[in-house]
C-alpha cells in the first residue's frame, strides 16, 4: 500500500515507503536514512500488520503526527522531526490521485448498493409488520369469540385474556428479534463486502470488525469521536479534538457525527 518517495539532498538517494513510519515497527527499502537515528530503523521482511498500521496515511485537511514526531502532511509530504521534508513526486502524486478517483468511485458503488439494501429491508420489513398485524388480529379475534362462547366465570376469563395478551406480546417480540437478526446479517455481509472492495484479505476484515468492536462500546456498529480517540491512540497516534473532529466530518457521509466500520478503513487506507 506504501507509495515510493524519492528523498534528495543526502549523500545518496534513499527510496522509503511513504505510509510506513521510520521507527521500530517500519518497513524500509534501505537501512540508509541520514535523518534518523540508524538505530531507529529496522530492514524486514513485509508481513500483515495489525490494523493497517503501516497503511495510515493523511487525508483530507488533517495533518497526521506520527509517534517519532513525523508530520504527515494532506498533500502527502512528509517533515520529519529534524525538518526536513520529503515531498511526493509528480508521479507519486498522479498516483494518488487515480488512488482517490478509485476510492470515490468504490464509495459511489457502496453507496447505492446501500441504499438499494435499506430499500429492501424497509420493504420487507413493512411486509412483515403487516403479516404479523393480520396474523395477530386473527389470533385476536377466534380468542375473543372463545370468550363469548366460554361460560365459565368472569375471573376465569380475565385470566384468559391476559394469558393471551402475554403470548401475543411474546410471539411479536420473538419475530421482532428474529427480524432484527436478519436485517444485522444483511448489513454485516454488506459492510464486508464493502470492505473487501477496498483491497483487504477475509481475515483483515475480521481483524478490523474484531478489533473496532473493542472500542465501539455501545456496539452499535458506529464509532463516534471519543471511540475512534482511543483508536488512534491504540495505533500510537495522538491527535488533537480538532483533527479528530476533521477526520470524521470528511468522511462522515450522514453527518451524524459518527463513522462507521467502513468509512474508518477509509480513513486508514486511503
Amino acid at each position: 500500500m506504501g507509495e515510493i518517495c524519492s528523498v534528495q539532498g543526502m549523500e545518496e538517494v534513499t527510496e522509503v515507503k511513504l505510509g510506513a513510519v521510520p521507527a521500530k515497527d517500519a518497513v524500509v527499502e534501505k537501512q540508509r536514512w541520514d535523518a534518523v537515528p540508524a538505530e531507529d530503523v529496522v530492514v524486514e521482511k513485509k508481513k500483515p500488520v495489525r490494523i493497517m498500521k503501516s497503511k495510515v496515511k493523511a487525508k483530507g485537511k488533517v495533518n497526521r503526527k506520527l509517534r517519532d514526531g513525523t508530520i504527515i502532511e494532506p498533500d502527502g509530504t512528509r517533515v520529519l522531526p529534524d525538518g526536513t521534508r520529503i515531498t511526493p513526486t509528480d508521479v507519486e502524486n498522479s498516483i494518488r490521485q487515480e488512488e482517490a478517483a478509485a476510492a470515490a468511485k468504490r464509495d459511489e458503488e457502496r453507496k447505492a448498493k446501500e441504499a438499494k439494501l435499506a430499500e429492501e429491508l424497509r420493504l420487507e420489513a413493512e411486509e412483515y409488520e403487516a403479516k404479523r398485524a393480520a396474523e395477530a388480529e386473527e389470533r385476536r379475534l377466534a380468542f375473543m369469540k372463545q370468550l363469548e362462547e366460554n361460560t365459565a366465570a368472569e375471573e376465569d376469563r380475565e385470566a384468559l385474556l391476559k394469558q393471551n395478551e402475554a403470548e401475543a406480546a411474546e410471539e411479536k417480540a420473538r419475530l421482532e428479534e428474529e427480524q432484527a437478526e436478519k436485517t444485522k446479517a444483511a448489513k454485516d455481509a454488506a459492510e464486508k463486502e464493502a470492505l473487501e472492495a477496498e483491497g483487504l484479505s477475509p481475515e483483515e476484515i475480521e481483524e478490523i470488525i474484531e478489533a473496532l468492536r473493542v472500542f465501539d462500546k455501545d456496539g452499535n456498529g458506529f464509532v463516534d469521536q471519543a471511540e475512534l480517540k482511543e483508536v488512534m491512540a491504540s495505533l500510537g497516534e495522538s491527535l488533537t479534538d480538532e483533527e479528530l473532529a476533521a477526520m470524521i466530518e470528511e468522511a462522515d457521509r450522514d453527518e451524524d457525527g459518527r463513522i462507521d466500520y467502513v468509512e474508518f478503513v477509509s480513513i486508514m487506507n486511503s
